[in-house]
């Protein structure tokens, strides 16, 4: 599969099926870019999310620390709100992977949100923990080639309930 973002195109090499503690399951997509570096677009709830790993200049808490909600100020790399701190199952792998892959290994991460779609990722597979950054992108801003667009998911409510 291909496809091209920001004017630039991409090879799908390589997919890894990840498995939540909660029982979902999101897709990681191997990507590599005509300008040789490499990727990750993850398809999760309903989202596309494009990564790639960055030097973290500042020192990365330990997973332990981690609590979802809670600010996260990774210095240059600005301040985020921890969304999720959890363990992820290796459940499947095709294609080329950047490492070897051990089906059924664990190992924690953690996801951050930023402003205006800004995404990020704390891998903690390895240690020190590698950072990949990016942002949410639209479907149809992947360009594709011989792939339908996802069905539409449902719409995101947020309520406050006073108990």
């Amino acid at each position: 599969m291909s496809g091209r973002f920001a004017g630039r195109a991409f090879t799908v090499a390589g997919r890894l099926q990840l498995a939540h503690p909660l029982g979902g399951v999101w897709d990681e997509w191997y990507l590599a870019l005509e300008d040789g570096r490499w990727g990750w677009l993850a398809e999760a709830q309903g989202r596309f999310l494009l990564t790639f790993r960055h030097p973290a200049k500042a020192p990365v808490p330990p997973f332990e620390a981690l609590e979802a909600g809670r600010p996260l100020d990774l210095g240059e790399e600005g301040r985020w709100t921890i969304q999720e701190a959890s363990e992820a199952r290796v459940a499947g792998a095709a294609g080329e992977i950047p490492w070897r892959v051990d089906l059924q290994a664990a190992f924690p991460f953690a996801d951050l949100g930023g402003p205006h779609g800004a995404f990020a990722t704390l891998d903690y597979s390895e240690m020190p923990p590698a950072l990949y950054l990016g942002r949410e992108v639209p479907f149809a801003d992947l360009h594709l080639q011989g792939v339908d667009a996802p069905p539409p998911t449902a719409v995101r409510r947020e309520a406050a309930l006073n108990c």
